[in-house]
């Protein structure tokens, strides 16, 4: 759950039969009983900072953990595992995403909090480019309409052109200035990789009484560009992980979501080896169509499989056929998703950067 309430409620007795333009907002029994009749043994349960952590005080919101251990104990007592992702989307709900706090963004982005959010270079070569209204609203200088709900935790989900840009598409968000600004604080500075190992380190310590969670998921689809910065900030992470909950897994993550090239994952000599060294980790990629031969996507998952001696996992994907090949080829995966748990007026979670699509019930003939 992308917004407040941050998780579902386990209460009720009702399946979730999520639709294009329905939602549920519970995950109970009924529910775990259903995905283990389909052949899962395990779910995916992303988990946002911003929810988990709303001030700087190194602590994590009592109400937050409540809910989270209400899943994890419905999930222990069916005999499903829980991998938790740590959940962000175009940096932060300051930048029009989900994911970091706002107090955090504000740390990073002191005089750029409610600024119009303007193009990157690497977005103008991509050609993602942000959706503006034919009168120029929205547009860079637009000062007025970005600047409403400035600060505001939820501005993601109130300010109109934040709305404007989280419809039709929304991977241009994650190419802003602003974003990777935000990014580039947060695994390149001293406090900003502080701020978030000092995280992973809450989160790892708040479940490890829970056997249902198995694993942590760094983040998900990272968009920094700083690689090696970024997986000197994963072996922190890691690091911290291993104090709190020894033997916990680990899912590390190259730029993005897809299993990109290796040599656009460029790491020291001394982190291939770090790699290389550690029982607990594992590669974890999703695949949305690129690169755009499945062969091709797992060739490089095997490429960091085999050279950074650690199991693949994909934990996203849609596509029945990619399911298929990854299965042959000893790779497993999680499906996105059961539910996009997020109503479009604002009411439950925060229908941001990707949602809906997803079946409740599989329905791909390899998973009968």
């Amino acid at each position: 759950v992308k917004g407040p309430p941050w998780f579902p409620d386990v209460s009720g007795d009702t399946i979730c039969n999520d639709a294009e333009t329905s939602t549920c907002t519970t995950f109970n029994k009924r529910d775990v009983q259903h995905i283990k009749d389909q052949g899962f043994n395990t779910i995916r349960l992303g988990v946002t900072w911003a929810g988990a952590q709303p001030t700087p005080d190194p602590k994590l919101d009592p109400g937050w953990v409540a809910k989270l251990y209400a899943i994890l104990d419905l999930c222990e007592s069916y005999g499903l595992q829980v991998l938790i992702d740590v959940v962000q989307n175009a940096f932060g709900s300051a930048t029009c995403g989900v994911g970091v706090p706002t107090w955090f963004a504000k740390e990073a982005l002191p005089s750029l909090i409610g600024k119009p959010l303007t193009q990157s270079l690497i977005s103008i070569v991509a050609d993602q480019m942000l959706h503006v209204y034919e009168n120029g609203t929205c547009g860079s200088l637009d000062t007025e309409s970005w600047a409403v709900y400035a600060g505001e935790d939820d501005y993601n989900l109130k300010n109109p052109c934040c709305i404007l840009n989280n419809y039709g598409g929304w991977s241009q968000l994650t190419l802003t200035d602003q974003a990777q600004a935000g990014w580039n604080y947060l695994m390149t500075t001293k406090k900003g990789r502080s701020r978030y190992v000092t995280f992973l380190r809450l989160l790892a310590s708040a479940v490890r009484s829970k056997p249902a969670a198995f694993a942590i998921e760094l983040s998900n689809e990272p968009m920094s560009f700083h690689s090696h910065d970024m997986f000197a900030t994963w072996q922190e992470c890691y690091d911290v992980i291993q104090e709190e909950v020894p033997g916990m897994l680990v899912g590390v993550m190259g730029i993005g979501e897809a299993p990109i090239s290796w040599w656009e994952t460029l790491v020291s000599p001394f982190q291939y080896y770090w790699l290389r060294s550690q029982p607990y980790l594992f590669f974890a990629f999703h695949w949305y169509g690129h690169p755009a031969s499945k062969a091709e996507a797992i060739k490089n998952t095997a490429w960091y499989s085999d050279n950074w001696r650690m199991p693949a996992l994909m934990t996203e994907f849609m596509n029945c056929g990619m399911q298929e090949e990854v299965e042959r080829a000893g790779i497993g995966w999680l499906y996105w998703h059961y539910s996009s748990y997020c109503k479009q007026d604002g009411s439950f979670g925060a229908c941001v950067c990707g949602w809906a699509s997803g079946e409740s019930t599989r329905n791909c003939s390899s998973t009968k």
